[in-house]
């Protein structure tokens, strides 16, 4: 069975290049490709998607605010802000990789997986003991998590499947 890690589901979800554009208006939503491209991506709804959005909209406007308060022209402090909107592609990139995580475990109910090694500079120690380790798919670390399900892991999964006679 092929190994899957959260690259190889990026790779597959999202356009090519996608995390390479600007994906924010000057007001802080999310153009109109970057979101028809997620809702193709995800089962996530476009209420669901602003949502998260939004979430990190605010981070950034609270970000101008203080940089503002602290004496920065706006123009400048919004380009501190949203500097590459690397927060933003972080949180898409999660609930692409989280979405489909749940797809896995629906498609593969009663099977087992293997916990692959993570693709992290610095990997989760508590996921390092799990390398290699089999768990029925839907179980995991002991907050339940498989691979990829908790937000930042960049542990990888192979499905097992079983041969039925």
């Amino acid at each position: 069975m092929a190994k899957i890690y959260p690259e190889t589901i990026l790779k597959k979800s999202l356009p090519k290049n996608f995390f390479d554009q600007n994906l924010l208006t000057k007001d802080f939503s999310l153009k109109k490709k970057a979101m028809q491209a997620l809702i193709l991506a995800t089962t996530a709804s476009k209420r669901e998607i602003n949502a998260s959005v939004l979430k990190v909209a605010d981070i950034y406007q609270r970000k101008i605010d203080d940089l503002t308060d602290e004496g920065l022209p706006k123009t400048k402090a919004t380009v501190i802000a949203k500097a590459g909107e690397s927060l933003l592609k972080q949180r898409i990139a999660g609930l692409v990789i989280f979405d489909a995580v749940q797809q896995i475990k629906e498609e593969n109910d009663g099977e087992k997986y293997r916990w692959l090694p993570s693709s992290s500079e610095n990997p989760d120690p508590q996921h390092q003991l799990l390398y290699g380790k089999i768990f029925d798919v839907g179980e995991g670390d002991d907050e339940g998590n498989m691979p990829m399900e908790r937000y930042g892991c960049n542990c990888g999964i192979e499905i097992l499947k079983t041969t039925k006679k």
